[in-house]
């Protein structure tokens, strides 16, 4: 009798195909046609439920076929464990507690979404949230997820994130990437009453900060005199009010995550400005610089405490808190002037253990471990 695939379910906010578990999900079809490879998507996202049947069988998210696969999965593989799956994931730890075969049997991998540098342990603690293998990208995340998640050695492997396998070796553009961090005061929690919100966002300061920017002359004048483009590409929580923000300036572009992908972005932009955002290890990872924007610090650490990562110490990039300095190491960075614009590729080889294009084939050999 033939013995039947295995079976790995992959899964991310079923809304759109990128980030890890979709770049992971391709790396195992292309070189392991012997599992059988399901997307989790939901139709409401067109776009998104036909780029993944370009690629992969896909099903429709929290249908009743989903629920009947991720019971039946030999492994469970997301980049946003406890938004993913066909059930609250409270439901799923009474499974996993009343059923224990089936818990050691179908295994749950979190991918995860970028690199944690915060406390999160009020989201993804192995209480709340437990997981079979929590995948790492830097020795000092590894160490930090098993300090304040609670997970043993073994089960953090230090790999890297699957869709850095795909930014490995990207050519950039006269293209600065400008893609803040949300705060926790402007994410979107009120879509039914979007004019109401909308109000309330334009008067925080993120959004005045951020407007501010967009307008100012001397960064306009400087992008038109160096030939550079600059691309604001507001976080997923804050793009339903991306109507919000405007420009006068051609070389300044407001973009909508619907217009182009986040891992397009990532590999052509030569400079990015951000906060707080993990996407900054996706640039430390490609040895492109980074300018942090943190005119909010204070109060940013009063909501998530510390960190083992200190960006003035740890960062890929210098740090700003007025706009006038930030527009002044963005000149710094055009005009290159080494002298006074400081070298951060030494701190990316400090901080990352590998630098290649074979992360996911590291994630697929401890999975085969677990």
């Amino acid at each position: 009798m033939m013995k039947s695939k295995e079976l790995w379910l992959f899964s991310k906010h079923g809304n759109d195909v990128g980030d890890n578990a979709f770049a992971f999900l391709k790396y195992v079809k292309n070189n392991h046609p012997e599992i059988r490879c399901v997307f989790v998507v939901d139709k409401k996202y067109p776009e998104a439920y036909e780029a993944a049947k370009q690629a992969s069988e896909v099903v429709q998210f929290r249908s009743l076929k989903h629920k009947l696969l991720f019971l039946k999965a030999d492994k469970i593989i997301t980049s946003h464990v406890g938004d993913s799956e066909p059930w609250d994931y409270e439901k799923i730890i009474k499974l996993r507690e009343k059923y224990p075969k089936w818990a050691k049997k179908h295994k749950i991998i979190h991918l995860q979404h970028g690199v944690i540098d915060k406390n999160v342990s009020h989201i993804y603690s192995k209480k709340l949230r437990p997981v079979d293998l929590f995948i790492s990208s830097t020795p000092a995340e590894k160490k930090y997820i098993e300090k304040t998640l609670g997970y043993e050695s073994e089960q953090v492997p230090c790999t890297g994130l699957a869709r850095w396998d795909e930014l490995y070796g990207a050519k950039p553009e006269r293209i600065i990437l400008l893609i803040p961090r949300y705060r926790a005061d402007v994410m979107v929690q009120l879509p039914e009453n979007k004019k109401k919100l909308k109000y309330h966002f334009m008067c925080t300061q993120f959004y005045r900060k951020y407007q501010e920017l967009l307008v100012d002359k001397d960064l306009a004048k400087m992008l038109e005199e160096n030939d550079y483009k600059l691309i604001f590409y507001p976080h997923y929580e804050v793009q339903p009010l991306i109507d919000c923000f405007h420009t006068n300036c051609e070389r300044i572009q407001i973009l909508d995550r619907s217009n182009k992908s986040l891992d397009e972005l990532l590999k052509k932009s030569a400079l990015m400005i951000t906060d707080y955002s993990s996407v900054a290890f996706d640039f430390g990872y490609m040895r492109k610089p980074v300018i942090y924007y943190q005119f909010d610090r204070d109060m940013f650490e009063a909501e998530y405490g510390g960190s083992y990562f200190d960006y003035e110490r740890d960062g890929f990039g210098p740090v700003v808190v007025k706009k006038d300095d930030l527009i002044l190491d963005i000149y710094k960075w055009m005009t290159k002037k080494s002298e006074e614009y400081k070298d951060f590729t030494p701190r990316c080889e400090s901080i990352f253990k590998y630098n290649d294009n074979e992360n996911c084939r590291r994630i697929y050999e401890d999975i085969l471990e677990i």
